[in-house]
């Protein structure tokens, strides 16, 4: 005890140690003391209360203060999501999730169940993802969200191995988005003529030529056709290959003329050298993968800094059985 401060600190040595003082403690006095911790810890951090977010969370659930759960709970979710502790982010979020419905507080309760949704998702945890991004459709006005909820379906599907969901449910976000989905007969074979043609038009100009900058809501409709496009580009490398042309080279056409330097084009041209790898085309494979990879570490993508090492990876492998093989 500090005699000076009035204040009284605890080390616990174990947490049974600590459980036990706790239920000693009882009830009313547990919660007294997390309040009164969680105060302390506000004052002392009060200009970096982002290095304690997780402790002053807990604090404050374990003192049931509501407004002070949603103030910190549902930052320390995103930052532990962000930080790949799914399960704690999980039990932050839900508890946000508990206050918000009870205080009908319908858009942050969106936002906070759309984060749980994507938790669910990333863990394999499919149907009960799928069921939350579903819900949510239904109470999105913007066509921009209700398309972002139908491709974390689509990606939810394709995780699951179901490829026929996943391609309906992509349709339907790229339908939100006035994209047409051409999936058979000739007006996919027209889908790829089209493609081919501006792709190698395209192709005799620098990758920024023909970009204008697009007004932002423009922009962002572009790019959320690049992302609809990404797990259906998956699936198609298992089902069709004709699809999966049609969609990469519809892809990088789009960035190219719509947005310029941007995560969307290093994803296009990596996805574009993914399929120059399928075609065991490994020379022009490797010269787009190290132009992705150029790009993304430009305008520091790191997620895509990774993806891009990740397939260039692969592609090495790939070379190398096909050189056993006789194949190069």
């Amino acid at each position: 005890m500090d005699k000076k401060e009035k204040k009284v600190f605890f080390l616990f040595a174990h947490d049974r140690i600590k459980d036990a003082f706790y239920k000693k403690c009882g009830e009313d006095k547990r919660k007294f003391l997390h309040r009164e911790i969680a105060k302390t810890m506000e004052e002392m951090n009060k200009n970096n209360k982002e290095k304690v977010i997780f402790d002053l969370a807990y604090h404050y659930i374990e003192g049931e203060v509501e407004d002070k759960i949603l103030e910190y709970a549902y930052p320390a979710g995103i930052k532990a999501k962000e930080n790949y502790a799914y399960e704690e982010a999980y039990s932050y979020l839900s508890k946000a999730a508990i206050i918000l419905e009870k205080r009908n507080e319908k858009e942050k309760l969106q936002e906070c169940m759309e984060l749980i949704g994507e938790i669910y998702m990333t863990i394999g945890k499919n149907e009960q993802a799928i069921s939350i991004f579903d819900s949510l459709i239904k109470q999105k006005e913007n066509l921009i969200d209700r398309a972002s909820l139908y491709r974390k379906i689509s990606q939810t599907y394709f995780n699951k191995g179901d490829y026929e969901n996943c391609e309906k449910y992509g349709a339907l976000g790229l339908k939100e988005l006035r994209e047409n989905l051409p999936v058979k007969g000739f007006s996919l074979a027209l889908g790829i003529i089209k493609e081919l043609i501006i792709h190698i038009l395209l192709s005799m100009f620098p990758y920024s030529f023909f970009y204008k900058r697009k007004k932002l809501k423009l922009q962002d409709r572009f790019k959320q056709i690049i992302w609809s496009y990404y797990p259906l580009a998956w699936t198609y490398i298992f089902t069709d290959l004709r699809k999966f042309l049609r969609v990469i080279l519809r892809m990088l056409n789009i960035s190219r003329l719509k947005l310029g330097i941007s995560k969307e084009l290093g994803l296009s041209v990596a996805a574009y050298a993914s399929l120059l790898m399928a075609l065991a085309m490994f020379k022009a494979s490797i010269k787009n993968h190290e132009r992705a990879l150029e790009l993304r570490r430009k305008i520091n993508d790191i997620w895509g800094v990774g993806e891009s090492l990740h397939f260039m990876q692969k592609l090495m492998v790939s070379k190398c059985h096909c050189a056993k093989l006789g194949f190069i």
